[in-house]
C-alpha cells in the first residue's frame, strides 16, 4: 500500500518513514507501518487528510483527521 502525506503528517510520522520508497509523493509501505502511522497521527492530534492507495485492489481513498 502507499500513503500520500502532507508535511505535517510526515513530521509526525518521522522515523517510521525512514528507508521507505517515495515515488512521486506516494510512500510505499506495509499495512503494519500504515497502522503505526495512523496511530501516531491520532495520538498527536493531526488535522488534515491522508490519501492511501492499495496496490493490490487499485483502490484510492482519503482518510480525514479532525
Amino acid at each position: 500500500m502507499s500513503l500520500q502525506l502532507d508535511a505535517a503528517a510526515q513530521a509526525i510520522a518521522g522515523e517510521l518513514l525512514e528507508g521507505l520508497e517515495n515515488e512521486e509523493g506516494w510512500i510505499k509501505m506495509t499495512a503494519r507501518i500504515a497502522a503505526q502511522i495512523d496511530t501516531k497521527l491520532n495520538e498527536n492530534g493531526y488535522v488534515g487528510t491522508v490519501t492511501w492507495f492499495s496496490d493490490e485492489d487499485y483502490i484510492e481513498s482519503d482518510i480525514v483527521y479532525s
